[in-house]
C-alpha cells in the first residue's frame, strides 16, 4: 500500500495535464450524478419511508374518459371503512390553499413562516403512523386547534399551548384576515419525498364517518391501511358493492364497478392519478439513463488517458521488472492509482455540491441537494463509482505489465495500430453518447417552446393577472372601473379559479347512447371573451342583465353536445345557453388525460336571485390587458396603489403575467430540458476533454511522421487536412450510430404528450455540426505547432 501511494503521489506529479484533465472530468461526472441520481432515488422512494406504506391506499375513482381522481365520495368511502374487517384504519386528507402561517409579536406585527396546512380526520395519525414530538395529537379534534411539524415548531420557535395565526382561507372564514389556533402537538417531520411535503400544518377534518348518506360529497382524499396480508379486493368489492346499491336507488342505473380502484401508497408517483405529486417513470428512466452516460463517458476518459499515457510510462514499468518488480505490485499500483483518483474526485464533486446545493439548479430539481438528505445517494454512488474505478483500470493494469521489455524500450505501441484502434473505438462511443444527448435535449426544448406558445384560442400577450385581497374580490366592479380609467389598461376582466394551472371545476352529463361528457367549467366575467379576444361564433355571449347562470360553450363542446336529433342537448332550467365561441385550451396540452377536453365559461349573474341569503359574488383573480407599449413595472405599482387605496392595510397583491402561469403548466419539461441541457453539455465538454488528451499525446508521437512529410513536400494545410479528416470521420460515424438511437428515444418520450411538437431534419444536422465544429477546432488548434514545426529540427532530435 505504502509503494502503491508513493507511485499515485509520483504519477501525479509526473503526469500533471493528464491527471488535472482525468480529476476535472471525473468531478463534473460526478457532480452532474449526484444532482440526477438525488431525483431518481426522490422518485422511486416515493412515499416508501412512511410506515407500512405497503400496506396503505388511496382510493381512486374515475369521472370520465381515462382520467383517474385521487378524491372519492365520502359515505361510501368511509361506509366501507367500518363493514370491511380488513381495514386497521382509514382517513380523510385535503391540502388547503394556505401557504402561510403566522406568529403575532404585538398588535400591529404578524410574522409569516412558509408552512403549507392539510385537513385530515384523527384517524390519518394511525394510517401514516404521526410520531409524536410534544403534545397529544389527537387533541386536533379541540376547537381551534391544530398540531404541527417539528421543522415549523423549530422555525417559529414555539410548543405546545402556544398561539399562531392561519390565513382566513384555511378556514374558509370571513373576514378576519388571520385566525388564532392552539397548538395541541408537534409531529417528527416526515422525508420530503412523501405526500407530506411541505404539508406543516395539521388541522381537523370533522367526523371520520359522514352521517348523512350523500355520495356527492368529494371534497377529501381516502386513504386506508389494510392488515397484514390482506387482499386490496376485499376493500374495493365492499366499496363497489355499497356505490351501485346507491346508483341503483338514485338513478335506476348501473354502477361501472371499473371506475374505483386502490393504488397503494408506493405506486402514486407514478400513476396518472390527479391532484397528487407525480412524475412518470418514462422521465426518470430517462434521468437515470443520462447519469450512467455522463459518468461512462468520464471513465471512457479515464481508460482513454491511462492508454495514451502507455507509451511514456510503459519503459518505466518494465524498468522495474528488470529491478525484480513483482508484475502483481505493479498491477495494483495502478488499480490502486484509479480508485484514488477517483475518490479524490468525488470528493471534490461532493464538496462543490455544498457550494452550488442552492443555487439555480435547485430550481430545476423537486427533491433537495443537501448532502445530509442523501446518505443514501451517496453511498450508492460511492459503490458504483469505485467499482467502475476498479474495472475500469483492471484491463489496462494487466496490458500495460504484460509487454516485453523490448516493446518497452521501443515503444512501439504508440504508433501501433492496435494502440490507435482501441483510442478510436473509446472516442467514438463518447461522441456518440454526446451526439445523443444533444439532439434529445434539443427535442426536448423543442416540444417545450411547442406546448407554450401553442395556438390556446385566444390572446393572453400583455395580461397581467392580480391576485387582489378578499374586500376587493367582492368589490369587483367598482374595482375594474377604476383600473380601467389608466390609459395604459386597454381591458380588465375577471375570473373565479386560476385555470391555467388547471384549478377549474367540471361537469359530468350522460347522453342517450350511454356516453360521458365532462365539460370543464370556468366562472368568468361576462365581459372574459372581449377583453381575452375570444370570437363568437353562434349567439349573442353573455347577457349582464339575464339572472340566470349562463354558458358559453366551446365549439369542441357545443359539437360533443349535440344529441341524434342535431337538438343540443338542454341542460336545467336554471341555465342558459348564451352561444358558441372558438376553441379555448385552458388546461395542459401535455396531459392526455386533459388536453382536449371540452370547455364552458360560465357567468352567473345571481346577485339578485341570491340576495335573500346574503350571498356575496366575488372573484379571486383580475386579468389587465396593458398597452404594448405601456411599462409594467409602473403599471404594477399602479395597481398596488389601487388595492391600497381600496383596501387600506391589504397585504401585497399578487401580480405575474398570464402567460406565466400557462408556463408553470410546463414546468416538468422545462425542468427536464435545463437538466439535460447541462448535462449534454458536460457530456461534450468531458468529451473534448478525451479528444484534447489523445491529441496531444498522439501529435507528441507522430512527430516524426509529421517532420518526414514535411520534408517531402507536405504543406501545412495538407497535414492539418489530413489529422482533421481522421477526426471528421469519427464524428461522423457516430452520428450515423447516435441518430437513430436519440430519434427513438425523442419518438417514445413524446408518446406522453397529447399534442406533440414536429422535431425537423435540422435538429440532427445541427447536433452533427456542433460536434464536428467543436472537435476540428480543437483538432485543428492542437495540431498547427506539430504541422508548423522546423521538419530538421524534429529528425535530428529524434
Amino acid at each position: 500500500m505504502k509503494i502503491a501511494l508513493k507511485n499515485f503521489i509520483t504519477t501525479l506529479k509526473r503526469y500533471r495535464t493528464a491527471s488535472a484533465l482525468n480529476i476535472v472530468g471525473l468531478t463534473l461526472a460526478f457532480m452532474a450524478f449526484y444532482i440526477i441520481m438525488a431525483q431518481v432515488v426522490y422518485n422511486v422512494s416515493y412515499n416508501r419511508s412512511i410506515e407500512d406504506s405497503e400496506r396503505i391506499y388511496l382510493i381512486t375513482t374515475q369521472w370520465s374518459g381515462d382520467e383517474w381522481s385521487s378524491y372519492s365520495p365520502r359515505y361510501t368511502t368511509e361506509q366501507a371503512f367500518k363493514l370491511c374487517p380488513d381495514v386497521e384504519y382509514g382517513g380523510s386528507w385535503r391540502p388547503e390553499q394556505a401557504k402561510r402561517v403566522y406568529k403575532r409579536y404585538n398588535s400591529y406585527h404578524f410574522e409569516p413562516f412558509d408552512g403549507g396546512c392539510c385537513v385530515i380526520s384523527p384517524s390519518m395519525f394511525d394510517v401514516l403512523s404521526f410520531k409524536s414530538v410534544e403534545g397529544n395529537l389527537h387533541d386536533i379534534s379541540k376547537p381551534d386547534h391544530v398540531v404541527i411539524s417539528q421543522s415549523l415548531a423549530k422555525r417559529m420557535d414555539v410548543s405546545v399551548g402556544d398561539v399562531i395565526y392561519l390565513p382566513s382561507m384555511a378556514w374558509n372564514a370571513t373576514p378576519e384576515p388571520e385566525k388564532p389556533v392552539t397548538i395541541a402537538g408537534i409531529y417528527k417531520d416526515f422525508a420530503p419525498n412523501t405526500m407530506m411535503k411541505g404539508f406543516d400544518v395539521v388541522m381537523y377534518a370533522g367526523d371520520d364517518i359522514a352521517s348523512i348518506k350523500d355520495n356527492g360529497m368529494y371534497d377529501r382524499m381516502h386513504f386506508v391501511k389494510l392488515r397484514e396480508g390482506a387482499d386490496p379486493q376485499s376493500y374495493e368489492n365492499i366499496w363497489k358493492d355499497d356505490m351501485a346499491a346507491f346508483v341503483k336507488e338514485q338513478w335506476q342505473e348501473e354502477y361501472n364497478r371499473d371506475q374505483m380502484r386502490l393504488v397503494s401508497l408506493n405506486d402514486t408517483f407514478f400513476s396518472e392519478i390527479s391532484s397528487i405529486e407525480r412524475g412518470t417513470v418514462t422521465a426518470t428512466v430517462s434521468l437515470a439513463a443520462v447519469a450512467i452516460l455522463v459518468v461512462l463517458i468520464a471513465f471512457i476518459n479515464f481508460v482513454n488517458f491511462f492508454f495514451a499515457l502507455i507509451p511514456i510510462r510503459i519503459r518505466t514499468v518494465n524498468i522495474s521488472k528488470v529491478f525484480g518488480a513483482a508484475t502483481f505490485t505493479l498491477r495494483w499500483s495502478f488499480i490502486f492509482e484509479a480508485v484514488a483518483l477517483v475518490t479524490i474526485s468525488l470528493a471534490l464533486a461532493l464538496y462543490l455540491m455544498i457550494a452550488i446545493k442552492e443555487s439555480f439548479i435547485k430550481n430545476y430539481v423537486t427533491c433537495s441537494l443537501a448532502l445530509g438528505d442523501n446518505l443514501l445517494t451517496i453511498g450508492v454512488i460511492l459503490v458504483i463509482v469505485v467499482v467502475l474505478a476498479f474495472t475500469a483500470s483492471l484491463y489496462p493494469s494487466y496490458y500495460i505489465t504484460s509487454f516485453a521489455a523490448s516493446l518497452g524500450v521501443k515503444g512501439g505501441f504508440a504508433g501501433s495500430l492496435k494502440g490507435r484502434r482501441l483510442r478510436m473505438v473509446l472516442a467514438t462511443a463518447q461522441f456518440a453518447i454526446s451526439i445523443t444527448l444533444i439532439i434529445v435535449t434539443a427535442a426536448i426544448w423543442l416540444q417545450y417552446r411547442y406546448l407554450v406558445n401553442a395556438d390556446i384560442g385566444f390572446n393572453i400577450d400583455n395580461v397581467l393577472l392580480v391576485k387582489p385581497s378578499n374586500n376587493i374580490a367582492e368589490r369587483y366592479d367598482t374595482f375594474m372601473t377604476h383600473l380601467e380609467k389608466n390609459p395604459n389598461v386597454e381591458g380588465v376582466t375577471a375570473m373565479d379559479s386560476r385555470i391555467a394551472v388547471g384549478q377549474t371545476s367540471f361537469q359530468s352529463f350522460n347522453k342517450e347512447d350511454g356516453t360521458t361528457i365532462r365539460n370543464y367549467v370556468v366562472d368568468v366575467h361576462h365581459n372574459f371573451p372581449k377583453v381575452m379576444g375570444i370570437d363568437i361564433l353562434e349567439g349573442d355571449g353573455f347577457k349582464p342583465e339575464l339572472e340566470k347562470r349562463q354558458y358559453l360553450l366551446t365549439k369542441r363542446a357545443h359539437q360533443a353536445m349535440v344529441g341524434d336529433d342535431g337538438e343540443t342537448i338542454k341542460y336545467s332550467d336554471a341555465v342558459s345557453v348564451v352561444g358558441v365561441c372558438e376553441n379555448v385550451e385552458l388546461m395542459s396540452l401535455a396531459d392526455k388525460n386533459v388536453a382536449g377536453n371540452y370547455m364552458i365559461l360560465v357567468y352567473d349573474n345571481y346577485l339578485e336571485r341570491f340576495k335573500k341569503y346574503n350571498f356575496t359574488k366575488s372573484y379571486a383573480f383580475f386579468l389587465v390587458r396593458v398597452a404594448p407599449n405601456a411599462n409594467i413595472e409602473q403599471m404594477k405599482e399602479f395597481i398596488r396603489e389601487s388595492v391600497q387605496e381600496f383596501d387600506p392595510g391589504a397585504e401585497e397583491p399578487t401580480i405575474r403575467f398570464f402567460r406565466d402561469d400557462f408556463e408553470q403548466l410546463y414546468v416538468q419539461t422545462r425542468r427536464q430540458a435545463v437538466l439535460l441541457s447541462i448535462f449534454a453539455v458536460l457530456s461534450v465538454i468531458i468529451s473534448l476533454m478525451g479528444v484534447f488528451g489523445i491529441v496531444l499525446f498522439e501529435m507528441q508521437h507522430r512527430r516524426h511522421e509529421i517532420a518526414i512529410r514535411r520534408v517531402f513536400g507536405a504543406t501545412t494545410s495538407g497535414m492539418l487536412w489530413m489529422l482533421n479528416s481522421r477526426y471528421a470521420k469519427i464524428v461522423v460515424a457516430c452520428f450515423v450510430v447516435a441518430a437513430p438511437v436519440a430519434w427513438y428515444i425523442v419518438g417514445e418520450w413524446q408518446k406522453d404528450f397529447a399534442q406533440q411538437a414536429p422535431i425537423g431534419w435540422w435538429v440532427y444536422l445541427l447536433a452533427l455540426l456542433l460536434v464536428l465544429g467543436i472537435t476540428l477546432g480543437l483538432v485543428t488548434q492542437r495540431s498547427w505547432r506539430a504541422a508548423n514545426e522546423n521538419p530538421a529540427r524534429v529528425i535530428k532530435g529524434e
